[in-house]
C-alpha cells in the first residue's frame, strides 16, 4: 500500500512549542481546494490511502469538500492527522465522517491540561482534544494518537499512555521531537535528552501493551529500544508520497532516512545498522554521538540490561524482606531514573547497599547508593537527581538541592557527586542523599578549591573545620523530609588518629569499640581508613563514625575478597551483631543465585551502630 500525505495548509489554531513548521504558518498560504483536488486526483494514479495535514487541515474552509472528493477517487483509507479540536463538536465529527473520513490520528501531548495546554500554548486545547478522542470513538471511528516527546512531557509518557488505554483508542505513537521550526528555536526548553526519555517511553508501552492496545515509536534508534524492537514504526510506515507547497516528494521514505536522519561512525558496528534510521540529524549535531552505543545481539545476554534485571530482582527481594511493599512504586520509579542513563557494564561498583545493626537487632530498612560515575553518562546525572527529588513534590528542600548540583564537577570536569538513600521501615518519606567524592572515594581528597565552594554554598565556615579541611575525601549533604538539611565531612586520618578518635569519642559510648580496633582498624594493606563528623557549627564536632574502606582494585582479587570478608565477619560476631551476618548472607545468597557478585565496601561503626556496606557487580 501507497499512501499520500497532502498538505492543504500550515494554518492552526494551536501554536506548539515544537511544531517543524514553525513561521510556515505566516509565510505560506493555504492551498486553494482547486490546487488540492488536483493533488488528489494526481495520488489517485498510484496511492491507495490518504492523509490530509498541515497546519490543521480541520480548519481550512473547503475541508469537507476536499475529504469527499477523496472519497470519490476511490482512496481505501482517508486519515485525518489533527490536533483534535474540530471534533470535539459533535456535528462536525459526523459531518468528516459523511464526507469519507475513516481514520483519525489527533495529537495528545500531556495528561493533564496544564501540561498539554502549556506546549500547545493555547488554555483549553487539552479539553476539546480529549472531547474530540470521546466523540470519534463514540461514532466507532478508529482513532490513532501521537505524542510528540518532549522535556516537559517525557516523565508523564506513562500517565499519558494511561489516559489513552482510558480513552479507548485504537493504537498511540510517541514520536521523539524533531528539531526543525519552533522546536529548533526552543531546543533548550524542547528537546531532551534521548537517553532519560528511555525508561519512561518504555514505561508508557508496556501499559499499552498490557492492555491489548498497537503501541508504536518513531524517530527512536534500535540501542534506545532493546527488548521493544518490535515497535519501531519506521519498519511499519507505507511508501510515502508528499504533496508539500511547490512540490512533490515521491519517495519520503528515501528523503526521511537519507536527509532527515542521520547515523555516527560507530553505527556501523551495530547489527541494526541496515534496518535502524538513527537520529533526526539535528539532534548529534546538537549533542554529539555519546549516547548511541552500537548494540552486539550475541554478547546482549548478560548485558546492562540483564545486569538492570537482576538488580531489580534484588530489590524486590529487600523491599519485601524489610517490610516497604508500601513503598514499592515510589521506590521502583526511583529505580528506573537512575538506571535511565546506565552506561553499560564496565569494571566497578554500581549499586551499593548498606546494611546497620543497632540495638540487639538489624535495622529493618532500604540503605542504597547510585554511583553516576560508573551509571550514567555526565549529562545524566543533575537530570536525574531532580526527577527523583521531584516525584516527592515539595517535600524536601529543592532549593538548596539545585544549588548543591552546580557543584557537582570538578574544575576539570570529573563528576564528583553519588546519590544515596535511606528509606527506614514505617517512614513515609526516606532521606536522601548527595555526596561530593572523586570516582575513587574514599581514596582521593577533595581539592581545596572544591571544598571551599561547598563550604562557601552550605554556610560552613571553613576555619570550623581545623586540620580536617586538608583531608576531607568526602562531603556529604542529608535531605530530611521538611525542608531539614544535614551536613558531614568525611576525612581521611592515619591508623593512629583513628584509635585516638575512638578511645577518645566513640570507646565512651561502647566497649565494642575495642573489638573494632582489633578487628577492623588492625592494619591491612588495600584499605583506607575516614572519620565521619556531624557539622553542626561547633568548632570541635564530636565523631559520628569510623570506616574502614576496602579498596575495590584490591578486593576484586579473591584471595583479598575473601579476606575482606572473613574480617567483617569476624568482627560481627564478636560484636554481637550475628543477626546482621545472618541478613548479609540470605542477601548475598541472593545476590548469587541472580548471578551477581556481592563484594565488600567498607564497615562502620560509632560505638552503638554498626554498618555494613556491599555493591553488586555481574558475575563474568
Amino acid at each position: 500500500m501507497k499512501r499520500a500525505d497532502i498538505k492543504i495548509g500550515f494554518a492552526c489554531n494551536n501554536h506548539c512549542r515544537f511544531c517543524v513548521q514553525g513561521r510556515k504558518r505566516e509565510n505560506l498560504r493555504a492551498k486553494s481546494a482547486d490546487e488540492v483536488k488536483k493533488e488528489i486526483a494526481r495520488a489517485s494514479n498510484d496511492c491507495q490511502e490518504i492523509v490530509f495535514t498541515g497546519g490543521e487541515p480541520t480548519i481550512h474552509p473547503d475541508f469537507l469538500d476536499l475529504v469527499k472528493y477523496a472519497k470519490a477517487k476511490g482512496f481505501q483509507k482517508i486519515q485525518i492527522q489533527t490536533n483534535g479540536r474540530m471534533f470535539a463538536y459533535l456535528d462536525f465529527c459526523r459531518q468528516t465522517i459523511a464526507a469519507g473520513a475513516n481514520e483519525f490520528s489527533p495529537a495528545l501531548h500531556g495528561h493533564i491540561a496544564q501540561l498539554h495546554d502549556f506546549l500547545t500554548s493555547v488554555p483549553g486545547s487539552f479539553d476539546q482534544t480529549v472531547q474530540g478522542i470521546k466523540n470519534l470513538k463514540s461514532l466507532g471511528q478508529a482513532i490513532i494518537t501521537n505524542t510528540v516527546i518532549t522535556k516537559s512531557n517525557y516523565r508523564h509518557l506513562p500517565e499519558i499512555a494511561r489516559l489513552l488505554v482510558n480513552l479507548g483508542v485504537d493504537q498511540y505513537q510517541f514520536a521523539f521531537v524533531h528539531a526543525l521550526g519552533n522546536a529548533a528555536d526552543n531546543f533548550e526548553s524542547v528537546v531532551p535528552r534521548m537517553v532519560l526519555t528511555e525508561p519512561f517511553v518504555k514505561k508508557g508501552l508496556d501499559i499499552g501493551i498490557k492492555a491489548g492496545k498497537k503501541v508504536m515509536t518513531e524517530a527512536i534508534p534500535y540501542c534506545f529500544m532493546r527488548g521493544y524492537e518490535e515497535y519501531i514504526a519506521e519498519k511499519i510506515i507505507p511508501a510515502t508520497k508528499i504533496f508539500d507547497f511547490g512540490k512533490v516528494d515521491e519517495d519520503f521514505t528515501s528523503t526521511r532516512q537519507k536527509e532527515g536522519k542521520k547515523k555516527g561512525v560507530d553505527c556501523k558496528k551495530c547489527d541494526f545498522y541496515k534496518v535502524c534510521e538513527g537520529p533526526w540529524r539535528e539532534y548529534p549535531e546538537k549533542f554529539g554521538w555519546s549516547e548511541f552505543k552500537p548494540r552486539t545481539l550475541t554478547r546482549e545476554k548478560g548485558g546492562g540490561d540483564d545486569f538492570i534485571s537482576k538488580i531489580d530482582n534484588i530489590f524486590e527481594s529487600l523491599i519485601k524482606e524489610n517490610g516497604l511493599s508500601r513503598r514499592k512504586k515510589t521506590i521502583k520509579k526511583i529505580l528506573e531514573i537512575i538506571f535511565s542513563g546506565f552506561k553499560d557494564l564496565n569494571e566497578g561498583p554500581k549499586i551499593e547497599f548498606s546494611f546497620s545493626f543497632a540495638e540487639k537487632k538489624a535495622q529493618s530498612g532500604l540503605s542504597f547508593f547510585a554511583h553516576p560515575h560508573y551509571l550514567w553518562q555526565e549529562y545524566a546525572f543533575k537530570d536525574n537527581i531532580r526527577n527523583i527529588f521531584y516525584l516527592f513534590k515539595n517535600i524536601y528542600a529543592t532549593e538548596q538541592m539545585e544549588k548543591v548540583l552546580t557543584l557537582s564537577y570538578l574544575a576539570e570536569g570529573k563528576l564528583v557527586s553519588t546519590f544515596g538513600l535511606d528509606w527506614i521501615n514505617g517512614q513515609k518519606y526516606p532521606r536522601l542523599k548527595i555526596f561530593f567524592e572523586r570516582p575513587t572515594a574514599g581514596k582521593s581528597l577533595l581539592p581545596g578549591a572544591q571544598i571551599k565552594k561547598i563550604c562557601g554554598l552550605l554556610g560552613v565556615k571553613q576555619n570550623d573545620l581545623g586540620d580536617s579541611s586538608r583531608q576531607i575525601s568526602v562531603f556529604g549533604i542529608d535531605f530530611f523530609p521538611g525542608k531539614r538539611i544535614g551536613k558531614k565531612i568525611y576525612s581521611q586520618k592515619s591508623q593512629l588518629e583513628i584509635e585516638k578518635a575512638l578511645l577518645e569519642e566513640v570507646g565512651k559510648k561502647s566497649p565494642n569499640s575495642r573489638n573494632f580496633l582489633t578487628d577492623i582498624l588492625s592494619s591491612k594493606k588495600g584499605a583506607t581508613f575516614v572519620h565521619l563528623q556531624r557539622l553542626s557549627g561547633n568548632k570541635n564536632p564530636a565523631a559520628d563514625k569510623i570506616y574502614k574502606i576496602y579498596d575495590y582494585a584490591h578486593t576484586s582479587h579473591r584471595k583479598n575478597l575473601l579476606a575482606a570478608e572473613e574480617e567483617i565477619k569476624n568482627f560481627l560476631r564478636h560484636s554481637k551483631s550475628r543477626e546482621l551476618w545472618q541478613k548479609i548472607s540470605r542477601w548475598k545468597s541472593f545476590c548469587q543465585n541472580n548471578k551477581l557478585r556481592a563484594c565488600p565496601v567498607s564497615v562502620a561503626f560509632d560505638g552503638k551502630q554498626i554498618w555494613a556496606y556491599y555493591y553488586c557487580q555481574f558475575a563474568k
